[in-house]
């Protein structure tokens, strides 16, 4: 049994994570996320006349064009895409 050191909530063993407070558990092994194309997309988008600058990842500049258009914006511009190996 280990113990939260922020909150003090008690866990089993095989707890890595305090679900309470989110505290991960000292010893708990680090995993590392393998990025498989993905991409950054920097751009500027428009909305009721309003112009805005924003970055999020997309597989393909598809899936940034088709989030921009479900939430009833317009792509303007992409200024950088960052690409991960």
């Amino acid at each position: 049994m280990w113990r939260c050191k922020k909150c003090g909530e008690a866990f089993e063993e095989n707890t890595a994570v305090c679900w309470s407070c989110g505290t991960a558990r000292r010893d708990a092994p680090s995993f590392e996320v393998k990025r498989k194309n993905v991409r950054t997309y920097v751009y500027r988008w428009k909305i009721n006349g309003v112009e805005y600058k924003g970055s999020r990842e997309f597989g393909d500049e598809a899936g940034l064009r088709g989030h921009i258009k479900k939430i009833g914006g317009e792509l303007l511009e992409i200024i950088e895409v960052k690409r991960y190996p």
